[in-house]
Parts: C-alpha cells; structure tokens; sequence
C-alpha cells in the first residue's frame, strides 16, 4: 500500500463522472441536432462526436498525467489537504509497517488519511490543532431526515477538515487522532471556537509552542 495506490479509487471515479458527463452533453447535441435537422444528419452530429473523442482524449490524459506515472508530489495537490515536503516518502514507508483502519481514516505512526469517494486527504498528527465531534440534524421544509456525525480537525496550515463518520466510530477516532498528536485541543467550547474564526494565528502559536495534549470539557 501507498499513496498512489490510495488515489487510484478516487481519480478513477472522477476520470468516470467527467467521461459519463461529456457523454450525456454529446447526445443531448445529438437529439437536438435529430429533432432539428431532416438532412445532412452525419454532418450536423460532427461537433456532437468531436466533442466526445475530445472528453475521451482529455480524460486519458489526465489519467497518464496524473495517475499512471506521478513524477512529483505536485500531482497530489488537489488530493491532500495538506502538503509536508517531503512527505511521500516518509509515509509510503509508514504504510508498509503498522497501520490502523477506523471508518475511513487510515492511521500510521504519525500520518492521517481520510478516503472520500473522489478525494483522499493526508494531513500529519503532529500539525492537529483542534479536534472535536459534532451531530448535525438534516432538515427538508423543518422535517428532519438524519442526524449525521461529523469529526472537525483544525490544522496549523489554517486548514479545517469535517468528515462524516459513523457515530459508533467518533470517539475512537477521537482517541487514535489523540495517540498520535504532540498537542492540540480535544473538545469543542464556544472560546476556542471564537479564537479559531478570530485569533487563528496566536491560537496555532501558543498550542505549538505550549506542546500539551489539552481535553476541553
């Protein structure tokens, strides 16, 4: 395992959604084009067709790019959430040791990586600023469908990352993410939710220069 072959899933479900996505835009020009022309059919489904090879082309290119052969840790920006040059190294030879899987967290020794259906988040536990759990109650015209859980993880890049988990799963994910953090606040309370929004950087200074692992009540 490594983190090519975790975002392998997720580019191909992108590379999928933008092919199926061009497809349906060509044959709608398609029908349009039947629907509006009696004559001349081949010449008038032209640009339909050009504009399929064309989504076709673009995503084959994408996926050799991006995909096939990453020379650079470039390519895996819009994957990670945050960037620790050189961190590919590092936590490729993490995930070949010891690693711990909770919902869609995966854990090494000091890595974090979320697996979200087009994306894949990586993040280090050392840069873990705050962290706290929620419930969300979904509501269509005031009729509420769903409490959701939603783990937020504040980072020292001023990065925020809130993830859906299972219920059942936020407290020991809670607990992993503490394991592994050198400090950072665990809890939520109104104060450290006022200073994130508006003090953002003293805040980030004092847990890293404080280096305590803080349980907020």
């Amino acid at each position: 395992m490594n983190l090519k072959s975790l975002i392998r899933k997720p580019m191909k479900r992108r590379l999928f959604l933008c092919g199926v996505g061009f497809l349906i835009v060509g044959f709608i020009i398609i029908i349009f084009n039947i629907e509006q022309y009696d004559e001349d059919v081949i010449y008038k489904l032209l640009p339909s067709m050009l504009t399929i090879i064309i989504s076709i082309l673009s995503s084959l290119l994408i996926l050799i790019i991006n995909f096939i052969n990453p020379k650079s840790i470039e390519n895996y920006r819009n994957f990670c959430a945050y960037v620790h040059t050189p961190f590919e190294e590092d936590l490729n030879n993490q995930l070949k040791g010891n690693i711990e899987k909770i919902d869609r967290f995966i854990f090494t020794d000091n890595w974090v990586i979320i697996l979200y259906t087009f994306s894949v988040k990586v993040f280090n536990a050392n840069d873990i600023i705050w962290t706290y759990k929620s419930r969300i109650t979904d509501n269509i015209s005031c009729i509420p469908l769903a409490n959701n859980t939603y783990l937020h993880i504040h980072l020292s890049n001023r990065k925020k990352i809130a993830v859906d988990v299972n219920i059942a799963n936020s407290d020991i994910l809670i607990d992993a993410l503490f394991r592994r953090a050198k400090s950072g606040y665990f809890g939520y309370n109104n104060k450290l939710r006022k200073r994130w929004l508006y003090d953002k950087t003293n805040l980030i200074k004092d847990i890293k220069s404080s280096k305590q692992l803080i349980v907020v009540n």
